[in-house]
Formats: structure tokens, C-alpha cells, sequence
């Protein structure tokens, strides 16, 4: 998803040094300066060309798939195959669609103009007039919040959106676990909290002025942090760092375990996370990703700047074709399911691909 901006106050987590094969124990980082990292799409000609780096690393199948929909795990069919298509009926707005996710048959879209969502054919509009980021729906409870400007924070309950508050930080990330979520955003902002009630986590390992852009992970008590500088792990209330050096902000993350993460960047780098250590494992030249889904192993999505969609079967990327109307479209998002895949982008651009 797209970057944006802020902060808050109080509550505590305990910080101990750890190690942890390639991760490193921690100590007090010094404050970076972060660069600008947001993107705007006015070339006339895609220019990207892919970098295979490696995509020899192992990949764990031992930790059960968490926070996505139930995944088939028979070979994959080279999603290539398929065709991306827009949406139809399209939802009607120029809003800049910003993330997606989904839950029991309904599509629901962060955007800049509050948040849509698509059931039977039709498309709604149930939040207007706020700034979202960020959308996560947890498939067994139902319960999800949406993420924006100025801390902006909606819980989903019963089909019913609801403001639970609008304060401080720019708001860019957020994990769901049944009714308690974790979001991150600008100016080093980690959140905390349920539908009536968030804080502001005001010890943490990284600079003042970090970006924190990007959130996942298998529990409240064991996820990974993104963004610039990367990468931080939170485990069993002990922080640590990943052993990874990057000049770009890194935008999304996904992951089929906690050990099989992936995550992409401003300067068009895949990574992933094997359990030990975070690699590069490709990269696009002239893209910037904005987000990433991964529904199972070898079976990962990434989207980005002039309708850029790669896809990675286990072996290896591909350049997915698009409609010749997004060729130019800034994709923000991607979600699916195990029969449909969804990209969300600028000017109210849905594409699916499936059936």
C-alpha cells in the first residue's frame, strides 16, 4: 500500500537484546534521515526491466498460512496464463484506491475518498469524506479496521463501520487478530489497541524519525515492521532486528509463515525472509512496488507503478499483461482468494483476475 505520514503517546514494551540466527540483537539505532518516498507515475513508456537475484532460498512450510483465506495447496498453474481484467461494473470515483481485502463474499477498499465495498454486483460507499491507507479483515471473526490520515481508525463490527478515533500520526499499516490490531505509520508510530480503545507504544528500537509503512504477521505477539529503515521483528515481547540494509522505504509486506515473509520496495526489490535471514531475491528497475500478497508458497503477487503486476510460481517472476487502460495506472493494492486475485489503484481502478 502506499506511504503517507505522523505520532501519538504511552504504554511500554519491554526491550531485551536477543539474537536470533541472522537476527541481530539490539542496540540503541541513530536517527536517519528518511528520504521522500512518494511516487507519482508520469513516464510515457514502461521502462522496467526484470533482475532475476536469487530465488534458490528455502521455504518453510511448517507454520500454517495465518491471516489469509484457506489456500490449495496442489501445484500451482502459472497465474500468466490468466487474464487481468477491469472490474465490471467499475465503482464509478477517481478516489485513489489505496488497499483491499475481503471477507465472506464482500470486496472492502481503503481509499482517499473513505472506504467502498463490493457485494453482489453492487458496489456502496459506506465511509465518505476520510483518508485511508490501509484495510484488514481477520476471515474467522469478521472484525477488521481501516487505517488513514491524522491516526484515523475504523473498526468493522457487524457489517457496520465505526469511528473509534482520529488523533496524531499518519496511519499506513495495520494487523488484524481477532478483535485486536496493530497499526503503524510516520514518525516512528506503533499502535495498539481493539474496537474502543488504542495506544500509542512510546518505547520501540527504531529511530525518531523512522516511516513505518508495512505490518505482518502470524499473531499480536509475533509479526514483523517495515518501511525505512527495515526490518524489525516483535517476538514473545522482545524486539529484533533483521539483518537487512536498504536505501528505499519498503511499502508491503505479506507472508504464507513466519518463516516465508515477503516484502517490496520503492526501488522495485522483492525480499524475502527464509527464517534465518531477509535476501533480495528480485528486482524491477524504473518501478516502484507499493504491495504484495502472498495466498501460498510459490504462488506471490506484487503491484506497483505503471501497472506493474508481477507474479512468482515458486520457480520463478513474470510480468503479467494488463488492460491497455492501466498500462499507466499507479496499483496500490492486491488481495485475493483462492478462485480471484484483485489490484486496486489511482482513479478508482479495480482489475481481477480469475473466473
Amino acid at each position: 500500500m502506499k506511504p503517507p505520514m505522523g505520532a501519538r503517546a504511552l504504554v511500554l514494551l519491554l526491550l531485551l537484546p536477543v539474537g536470533c540466527h541472522a537476527l541481530l540483537p539490539l542496540s540503541t539505532p541513530e536517527e536517519t534521515n528518511t528520504p521522500d518516498t512518494s511516487a507519482t507515475d508520469t513516464s510515457a513508456t514502461d521502462t522496467s526491466t526484470d533482475t532475476v537475484i536469487d530465488t534458490s532460498l528455502p521455504i518453510d512450510n511448517s507454520t500454517p498460512q495465518a491471516d489469509l483465506a484457506p489456500v490449495d495447496t496442489t501445484p500451482k498453474q502459472d497465474q500468466g496464463v490468466l487474464t487481468w481484467k477491469v472490474m465490471s461494473p467499475s465503482p464509478g470515483t477517481s478516489a485513489n484506491f489505496r488497499d483491499v481485502w475481503g471477507m465472506a463474499g464482500k470486496l472492502v477498499v481503503a481509499s482517499s475518498d473513505g472506504i467502498w465495498e463490493h457485494a453482489a454486483g453492487t458496489w456502496t460507499h459506506p465511509v465518505t469524506g476520510k483518508d485511508f491507507n490501509a484495510v484488514r479483515i481477520d476471515p474467522n471473526t469478521g472484525a477488521g479496521y481501516a487505517v488513514g490520515s491524522f491516526g484515523a481508525i475504523y473498526h468493522h463490527d457487524n457489517g457496520t463501520w465505526v469511528d473509534t478515533g482520529s488523533s496524531g500520526a499518519h496511519l499506513s499499516g495495520v494487523l488484524v487478530k481477532g478483535s485486536s490490531g496493530i497499526a503503524v505509520g510516520s514518525k516512528a508510530t506503533l499502535k495498539a489497541g481493539t474496537s474502543s480503545s488504542w495506544t500509542t507504544v512510546t518505547s520501540y528500537p527504531w529511530p525518531n524519525n523512522a516511516t513505518l509503512v508495512c505490518i505482518w504477521g502470524v499473531s499480536t505477539s509475533d509479526y514483523w515492521v517495515g518501511g525505512y529503515p527495515p526490518f524489525w521483528r516483535y517476538q514473545n515481547g522482545q524486539w529484533l532486528k533483521g539483518d537487512f540494509t536498504a536505501s528505499g522505504t519498503f511499502n508491503g509486506m505479506s507472508g504464507v509463515g513466519i518463516n516465508e515473509v515477503y516484502a517490496v520496495s520503492t526501488f522495485g526489490d522483492i525480499v524475502r525472509f527464509d527464517g534465518a535471514q531477509w535476501k533480495k531475491i528480485h528486482s524491477v528497475t524504473n518501478t516502484t512496488f507499493y504491495d504484495i500478497w502472498a495466498r501460498g508458497s510459490g504462488d506471490v503477487f506484487i503491484v506497483g507503478t505503471n501497472g506493474n503486476i508481477q507474479h512468482f510460481n515458486g520457480a520463478s517472476w513474470t510480468k503479467m499483461p494488463v488492460p491497455s487502460s492501466t498500462t499507466k495506472t499507479i496499483l496500490n493494492g492486491v488481495w485475493g482468494t483462492g478462485t480471484a486475485v484483485y489490484a486496486v489503484g489511482s482513479s478508482g481502478t479495480v482489475l481481477k483476475l480469475g473466473p
